[in-house]
């Protein structure tokens, strides 16, 4: 049951993640778990190792290869995550929402432009029958479509994306991401600026 603090659940899912650790230390899934918390605590090294152990213990689960291509797609180290993705596909040829999400800005990472498109309209068709969140879809094709010097494309998906959360701003994206390097993120934010996102949510009127 969720709080109503994103905070409280948090620290939660963090004293469960170790609990789980205690009752059970062989489970990759509860390392997988708790690689990810350290992602968003912006932990990438320990992100990486706990990432790295529930592939050690789970090493045909397609699930702990995707949570250390994450990890390491924010950590800079895009052709590495290319290749865990490209692993993912042998061990699962049908990829779910969260496996394709993380190729994509794989390939977006090394440059392959055309092939992270092609996987984020393959979302967007997936975000319209219920399977992902379409304003994802959305906010990833726009600095793709960008860096891939499509500035319609990208306009269009900006207007799209406003239309779902006319509230998006630059300010909210940079709270919901986990790049260790600042160009990385700079990239991505010049592209969403470049298309019109605002810096910043608009005021509320007062009363």
């Amino acid at each position: 049951v969720w709080s109503k603090s994103p905070l409280e659940d948090f620290k939660r899912c963090e004293e469960l993640t170790q609990k789980s650790k205690e009752l059970d230390e062989n489970l990759s899934i509860v390392y997988a778990a708790a690689a990810l918390l350290r992602l968003i605590k912006l932990d990438h090294k320990k992100s990486i190792e706990e990432s790295k152990r529930a592939i050690t213990l789970g090493p045909n689960d397609p699930w702990n290869y995707c949570v250390l291509a994450y990890a390491k797609y924010f950590n800079g180290d895009f052709q590495e995550a290319v290749s865990l993705c490209e692993k993912i596909e042998r061990l699962s040829p049908y990829r779910p929402s969260a496996y394709l999400m993380v190729t994509g800005l794989s390939y977006r990472g090394v440059g392959k432009y055309d092939e992270a498109v092609a996987i984020f309209n393959d979302l967007l068709d997936r975000a319209q029958k219920g399977e992902f969140n379409p304003l994802l879809a959305h906010q990833y094709l726009i600095p793709t479509y960008a860096m891939q010097g499509n500035m319609s494309k990208a306009r269009f998906h900006a207007a799209e994306l406003l239309k779902i959360n006319p509230n998006y701003s630059i300010d909210n994206y940079r709270t919901v991401t986990f790049y260790k390097n600042p160009e990385h993120l700079e990239a991505i934010v010049d592209a969403l600026r470049k298309v019109g996102i605002p810096e910043a949510p608009p005021k509320k009127d007062s009363l």
